[in-house]
């Protein structure tokens, strides 16, 4: 995910400059999705893939199982174990949200 993190970041830079100029900037990483055919959406794709990274980073909700003898919590992304102190999971790295 820090790869395409990278990427979209360098490619709304690349997005925002060819706005201003009309052309777009050497070295964009999406170069050829924006401008290299004749159909292309422009400025869509890194949009999309700024919008993947954003939503990767949203914390999800943890997740209560109760099975009426013992009760823990799970992840709501990796469903691993998780305690009401943690913050993040351990082992996907999501920020966790209680209640």
């Amino acid at each position: 995910m820090d790869e395409l993190r990278e990427k979209a970041k360098r490619g709304l830079k690349c997005c925002i400059e060819s706005i201003e100029t009309l052309t777009c900037p050497d070295g964009c990483p999406y170069e050829d999705a924006c401008w290299g055919e004749e159909d292309a959406a422009l400025h869509l794709q890194p949009m999309r893939d700024a919008l993947a990274v954003m939503e990767e980073q949203e914390a999800v909700t943890a997740e209560h199982m109760d099975t009426g003898r013992t009760h823990w919590y799970m992840c709501g992304n990796c469903h691993a174990s998780i305690d009401p102190s943690d913050k993040y999971c351990r082992k996907c790295g999501r920020a966790v949200k209680w209640g």
